[in-house]
């Protein structure tokens, strides 16, 4: 069977920045534990891995040992929570660089007295890191009512209590969802102060363009991801509208459960999203090639 895969599958650059960080400063501090708040990224595997170097990962501040190093996830934090975990000890900030730009762009216009309009995951660990740089604000979903959300953006920008609207997304966010938001502001802007900043990442929006494009020469595509990655169930929605024989596979072992019938399949192609270490991606190739 031949295999495919897109030179983008895995980690995306600030991920890959990340894992190299946290495991430099494991390697540094051998003989003590470090403790992650919250997951460094969306994949069980990887952060079970993680937890065999002493890279523990905790739900809560004060399961940190006061003095003890703490690391903020790439997805960020949200800011007094960062304040809070700097005043307790050292702090390896892990926060991808593209998320911390968001970070400061929303400060920044919050600073100008303006309403934010964030496009993202309700509950994603990012959006709740966003959000906080400014307290007057709308998350936005694919699941918004366009057009009641327009009015309702309109009678914001036109009331008295901001000087305009800025508009962003998460960097993972759902395009079509931020082209329609960009539209708006379009409109909007005819009449009152606004303001875009386009962050979605370009990594992950090149990896599903270019996974789209080798799956029409294959029979099969599987795509390896955690099922609390957002950017992985985003890939696997977007492929599997185009291909029928589309499986999401967490791992080797679920790859096995699954039980797919390959007998058939000369070409398949493998994507991981931007949350699946390569080791796994491995795994499943090699478990493939020897069929």
């Amino acid at each position: 069977m031949e295999i495919c895969v897109p030179r983008e599958s895995g980690f995306c650059p600030g991920v890959k920045r990340a894992d190299q960080k946290i495991r430099d400063l494991a390697e540094h501090h051998q003989d003590k534990k470090i403790y992650i708040l919250g997951a460094l990224i969306n994949n069980q595997n990887y952060l079970t891995k993680l937890s065999e170097q002493n890279i523990m990962t905790v739900g809560r501040i004060e399961d940190i040992p006061q003095g003890e190093w703490a690391v903020i996830r790439s997805h960020g934090l949200a800011k007094s929570l960062q304040q809070k975990l700097m005043e307790r000890g050292p702090v390896l900030d892990l926060t991808c660089p593209k998320v911390k730009a968001v970070q400061g762009e929303i400060e920044k216009w919050a600073s100008k007295a303006y309403f934010l309009v964030l496009n993202g995951k309700n509950g994603h660990p990012e959006t709740l890191g966003l959000l906080s740089y400014n307290q007057n604000h709308i998350l936005i979903t694919p699941d918004s009512d366009d057009q009641n959300l327009y009015h309702h953006l309109e009678e914001i920008a036109a009331s008295k209590k901001h000087k305009g609207l800025f508009f962003t997304s998460q960097t993972t966010g759902h395009s079509p969802t931020f082209n329609r938001l960009t539209g708006f502001a379009d409109q909007i802007g005819t009449h009152h102060n606004t303001q875009v900043y386009h962050s979605i990442c370009p990594v992950i929006a090149q990896k599903e363009k270019s996974a789209l494009i080798l799956q029409q020469d294959c029979e099969l595509s599987l795509v390896i991801g955690d099922r609390s990655s957002s950017n992985a169930s985003r890939l696997f929605q977007r492929l599997s509208q185009e291909q029928k024989n589309c499986y999401f596979v967490t791992d080797i072992e679920d790859l096995k459960k699954q039980a797919i019938d390959f007998s058939s399949v000369s070409k398949a192609m493998v994507v991981s999203s931007a949350s699946t270490p390569l080791y796994i991606e491995k795994e499943i190739i090699n478990y493939l090639e020897n069929l």
